[in-house]
């Protein structure tokens, strides 16, 4: 599709939602981008490159800078954890998919043809248990599309779709939390209360991380390298990886990091 006649809806009454209020400035500019952004798609779930969010949305000068800390006041990864904690979204780190539950509400497809067309989109995305997810939410879609939109899934997947893709995921590996820092800098994540687009508020279990194979933190690792800048500190990527270990449930500690980015050759 090409740029001329693409579009996205922003609803003004997402001002008056309190969760989308009490974002800072800065992290409202990452939820509109991510409403409304050149990496979007007409299914509201879509492949999100950390770096070209952050540079789209912060390098106003049109040049890419070295070092993003000393650039910008917070990590992006940060704010992206703010926004989809506030507003119930999700983001999987591991595929690097985020998928805004509630799209089809304020993005219904005009007819069966246009839910049809919009579908394809997700022929460019990879495996993910969020797209099962996105499977079994028919909430915004007029009753007259939900079998249509169930039927579109079992002829291209089969019945076992599920097997295919995975169970949708629990709480623990979507990017939820508040994020704190410590005096001398450190970032800790704390569950926090989500809320739907109506602004009512829904406990947020709480979950144990679980210990990662090397193999599973050494992909972690890569993903922190390809998204991140081309010339960042070391600080910079042990932050990234931890906070992608900690939306995904999973528990590295500093050492752990460097370990894991070492053992890629990602390190000085």
């Amino acid at each position: 599709m090409s740029d001329q006649g693409r579009y996205r809806k922003v609803f003004a009454r997402i001002w008056r939602n309190p969760e989308f209020r009490r974002l800072p400035a800065e992290d409202k500019s990452v939820a509109l981008y991510l409403l409304t952004g050149p990496q979007t798609n007409r299914v509201g779930l879509y492949l999100l490159s950390l770096y070209d969010a952050q540079k789209d949305i912060f390098d106003t000068a049109g040049t890419v800078r070295g070092t993003v800390r000393g650039t910008y006041s917070k990590p992006f990864d940060k704010r992206l954890a703010r926004v989809c904690a506030a507003l119930n979204w999700k983001f999987e780190a591991l595929q690097r998919l985020i998928y805004i539950p509630s799209w089809w509400r304020w993005n219904t497809p005009a007819n069966l043809n246009v839910l049809r067309g919009s579908l394809k989109d997700l022929n460019d995305l990879p495996a993910s248990p969020l797209i099962v997810e996105f499977a079994e939410n028919v909430d915004g879609l007029p009753p007259q599309f939900h079998e249509p939109f169930r039927q579109w899934f079992r002829e291209r997947f089969g019945e076992r779709f599920r097997e295919r893709f995975g169970e949708p995921f629990a709480n623990s590996v979507s990017v939820s939390g508040s994020v704190t820092e410590t005096e001398d800098g450190r970032s800790l994540a704390r569950p926090v209360e989500n809320s739907d687009d109506s602004g009512k508020r829904k406990p947020l279990r709480r979950t144990t991380p679980t210990v990662a194979t090397d193999e599973t933190l050494q992909a972690i690792a890569k993903d922190t390298i390809r998204d991140a800048p081309q010339s960042c500190d070391v600080e910079y990527l042990v932050d990234h990886f931890q906070n992608v270990c900690r939306a995904l449930g999973m528990a590295a500690d500093r050492a752990t990091a460097i370990r894991m980015l070492d053992s890629i050759g990602a390190l000085p």
